[in-house]
């Protein structure tokens, strides 16, 4: 697998397309850079996020980042590991998930890409980012929570012992899994929302919990892990 480094913001912008529909009706433009020339990106900038921030400094940001390769207060580097899936490690690991990336490459607006969500999904402990990756397309995402935000990786890798209790599960008598309108973790009287249950069964969460990696689950759920 070739990973390959890429600049991120740290915002995330959920339903762009939908957004820029609203509120500028950009469709109605033969082009983005007719509907550029219209609406200048710091206007973008502050209906989108209802925030004051400029372009030219966020420009700047983005091109100190790509020639130092470092973070900064407006961008981070991280690993585009597919279309759907960028990850940041230091201390914790960082998924920022893009719903509909390629979809986007139309309308593109700025140099970077806006994901649809930014959330912790565990710490590196002593793990190398190359581990950390892969784990993210092999191992189970039951078994990458143990591993990563348990901290257990001894046991990530055994068989769990599952106990179920009406709509939840018990596994290896700490981690409890609930499966209502959401799939919830619960360790040391902590919840952890992982995704909504949809419309699938809890023994299809239950099998895709202990056979779909991450990348996989994610996809499937559309998961925004907190």
């Amino acid at each position: 697998m070739i990973i390959q480094k890429e600049i991120v913001p740290t915002w995330a912008l959920r339903s762009i397309r939908s957004q820029l529909l609203i509120n500028f009706s950009y469709n109605t433009y033969d082009s983005i850079d007719d509907f550029i020339k219209i609406h200048s990106h710091d206007e973008i900038i502050k209906t989108l996020f209802n925030r004051e921030c400029s372009y030219k400094v966020l420009i700047a940001k983005f091109n100190e980042a790509c020639s130092s390769m470092k973070d900064n207060d407006c961008f981070v580097v991280s690993y585009k590991v597919n279309n759907n899936f960028n990850i940041k490690i230091s201390e914790q690991i960082q998924i920022f998930y893009y719903d509909d990336r390629v979809d986007l490459e139309s309308i593109k607006i700025f140099p970077w890409d806006y994901p649809q969500n930014i959330t912790c999904f565990g710490e590196r402990f002593s793990f190398s980012d190359e581990e950390i990756i892969s784990d993210f397309f092999k191992l189970n995402i039951l078994s990458y929570y143990i591993k990563y935000c348990l901290g257990c990786p001894d046991c990530a890798y055994n068989k769990p012992n599952i106990k179920k209790t009406n709509n939840s599960f018990v596994i290896n008598d700490s981690l409890k899994i609930t499966l209502d309108s959401h799939i919830v973790f619960t360790y040391d009287n902590i919840d952890i929302y992982i995704a909504d249950t949809w419309w699938f069964s809890n023994d299809e969460i239950i099998n895709d919990l202990l056979s779909l990696p991450p990348a996989e689950f994610g996809l499937k759920y559309k998961s925004f892990w907190c």
